[in-house]
């Protein structure tokens, strides 16, 4: 009997359209970065700090390529934080934030679909192991 992992029917359909939403997002990272304008002032501290976070959750979508939940939970858990911490510090929470939520969260949500979907199908008992082996 060969040890071959079973796919759930929908899961490669769910983990690709994660993939090609976090390569869009990676590449509108991209280009943000080489055409982004020269400021005459450094930002504070602060600022790089929520900076770092956004950055972390677009490595996290990088990262779940190939670990699917870990990437996708670091991607939810620095957005989550990225809000939180931008609240406590600037004091005010801004709705055109969602367009950066609207962007990284959905292909978080959809590895982790496919995770949970993957899981389900290993779990679930395959027709030759049905059997009795002495039957």
């Amino acid at each position: 009997m060969s040890e071959t992992k079973q796919k759930a029917p929908g899961g490669n359909t769910v983990r690709w359209i994660a993939r090609i939403w976090s390569g869009a997002v990676l590449a509108l990272v991209v280009v943000q970065l080489m055409f982004r304008s020269p400021t005459s002032e450094p930002l504070p501290a602060v600022d790089w700090f929520l900076v770092g976070l956004w950055g972390a959750a677009v490595v996290g979508l990088l990262l779940a390529w190939r670990w699917e939940a870990g990437g996708a939970l670091l991607t939810l858990g620095a957005m989550t934080l990225r809000e939180v911490s931008f609240f406590l510090v600037k004091g005010f929470w801004t709705p055109a934030f969602l367009i950066i939520w609207v962007l990284v969260v959905p292909p978080a949500v959809l590895f982790l679909v496919a995770w949970m979907q993957a899981g389900r199908a290993n779990r679930a008992p395959r027709s030759d192991e049905s059997t009795p082996s002495g039957v």
